[in-house]
């Protein structure tokens, strides 16, 4: 080791000793531009290690590039509706379609109870977990400009989620925001509106098929967005549906034939929203945004929804088919609403948003 690079090192050692004696958050080093998006220590002189062993170190310092003049988008919150608003189906042609409790999965060939709820045939709902509110997604192409301010750049055709299903809007990226809270379970509806499989994907690569993943949300198995649980377009007709126990398909007794898995292209994801370990502690009768179910140390606060299709995942995320969902608890509502969050150096309004960073 050369002389000089030794003593880079333990400069920038001596600095990293002495943020840790300033106990700064990962906020502060945030704002002092100290931390990458990652959460790692920037590749700077007297701060990392890792500079002094970079390559390039008498290379002339990089051009002078046009500053940030672009805001930052505020991912915007999508808005419940009422259960019985809930469409299916592809544009011009979708119609209310209540929550049946069930869900497609293994591709679609089978339908399976949902194992938290249940929905009788008035459409009033009892189980577990009943949901309380109700969200719509919309999966679809559009082009959208990534970069307004410059010229240089045109529209991509990306692949992302909407709050409608007007085909004329295009994709929101990221999605929107879904806001939940402890205590209260949700439906989200997600309607798969993407081009036909026999259409190329943007870029050449992806399938319109998905499975929608709540990462790290505690679910169960038929809306956790399992790989194999894709379900096709609303411009595909769709599997045929396969009895589970015998194994043959389904007939329809309308027409004599073979019925459809799930011609309309959807899928109702039931998100509890409680805290893992509410079977051990034996508390889901309690359950309320007062009292969620669970242990209350496994709260969590934000999480992020993806496709999760086998094989697929990283290509159809790609064209821009991430976004946030967030939880809060009463806990989180009461302190945001006093003076206690700005001593932490937080804000309830365009502070406070989420960010999301995702590239291909």
């Amino acid at each position: 080791m050369s002389g000089w690079r030794e003593r880079l090192a333990r400069t920038a050692q001596r600095n990293r000793q002495e943020i840790v004696k300033a106990r700064l958050t990962r906020r502060d080093m945030m704002q002092l531009g100290l931390l990458t998006a990652t959460g790692g220590l920037v590749a700077k002189q007297g701060l990392s290690a890792r500079w002094a062993y970079a390559d390039g170190l008498d290379s002339p310092p990089s051009p002078p590039a046009t500053p940030f003049i672009q805001e930052l988008p505020i991912i915007p919150q999508l808005v419940d509706k009422p259960a019985n608003q809930l469409t299916a189906g592809s544009p011009g042609s979708a119609v209310i379609t209540p929550v049946d409790g069930t869900s497609p999965i293994d591709g679609g060939v089978h339908r399976v109870y949902q194992l938290l709820f249940k929905v009788d045939a008035k459409g009033n709902f009892s189980g577990t977990f009943p949901p309380q509110r109700f969200y719509q997604l919309f999966m679809k192409d559009g082009s959208v400009r990534l970069n307004d301010p410059n010229p240089a750049f045109g529209a991509t055709t990306v692949w992302g989620f909407s709050p409608t299903i007007d085909p004329k809007v295009p994709p929101l990226v990221p999605g929107p925001l879904i806001k939940a809270t402890y205590g209260e379970p949700i439906i989200v509806r997600y309607q798969n509106n993407l081009p036909s499989v026999n259409k190329p994907a943007p870029g050449g690569f992806g399938i319109a098929e998905f499975s929608i993943h709540l990462h790290n949300g505690h679910v169960a198995t038929e809306s956790d967005g399992y790989p194999l649980d894709y379900i096709n377009s609303s411009f595909d007709p769709g599997p045929i549906l396969i009895d589970q126990k015998t194994g043959k398909p389904v007939i329809d007794p309308a027409t004599g034939k073979p019925q459809l898995s799930n011609p309309l292209g959807f899928k109702d994801c039931h998100y509890p929203n409680v805290y893992a370990g509410y079977v051990k502690l034996g508390n889901a009768t309690s359950n309320s945004i007062a009292t969620p179910a669970g242990d209350p140390t496994e709260s969590m606060g934000s999480l992020w929804y993806h496709d999760h299709t086998l094989d697929f995942t990283a290509q159809n995320v790609s064209p821009s088919m991430p976004s946030r969902s967030n939880r809060s608890n009463t806990s989180w509502k009461s302190l945001s609403s006093t003076k206690s969050l700005k001593k932490i150096g937080m804000s309830n309004g365009p502070l406070g948003s989420p960010i999301l960073a995702f590239g291909s």
